[in-house]
């Protein structure tokens, strides 16, 4: 990677959009990318592999659901100070996350049992084969998140 990636390399190796990569540079996430200098290059924006690993952590840490704030508080802890004094803005970001995270997983463990019990009054007749329609009705679809979010409100 002599002087660094292009864009859509970077963005390649990383799985992540290019759009993504341009917006976590003006938002600070990642250093402005150096440029490359020759005339035939037109000045291509070049990562390094810092920026890559920078670039990498920003996608895991989405994965946790942190937001773009608080990446960037635990990307410049740990830029400040070694990364041990990271760890208890990291420790408190994920205990604050995992409440969050088991709400969704039992409110999927709800949709899919009820899926799969809508699923099972189905009849497995093509349409057009009997004369009464026996698919589920609105009422047999409470099982939406959305529903829950309204009737939890």
């Amino acid at each position: 990677m002599d002087g660094g990636l292009k864009i859509g390399e970077a963005a390649r190796r990383v799985g992540m959009g290019i759009k993504a990569i341009r917006y976590y540079e003006r938002g600070g996430l990642i250093p402005p990318a150096k440029r490359s200098e020759a005339v035939s290059s037109n000045g291509y924006r070049l990562f390094t592999e810092s920026d890559l690993r920078r670039l990498e952590f920003i996608k895991r840490a989405k994965l946790l659901d942190l937001s773009l704030s608080q990446i960037k508080e635990l990307m410049d802890a740990a830029l400040d100070a070694c990364c041990t004094s990271a760890r208890p803005a990291l420790k408190s970001m994920i205990e604050t996350k995992l409440p969050e995270i088991d709400d969704r997983i039992a409110m999927l463990r709800k949709l899919r049992a009820d899926l799969t019990e809508i699923s099972k009054t189905i009849a497995d007749n093509p349409a057009g084969d009997t004369e009464e329609c026996d698919c589920p009705s609105t009422s047999d679809l409470n099982f939406c998140v959305f529903d829950e979010r309204v009737q939890a409100t």
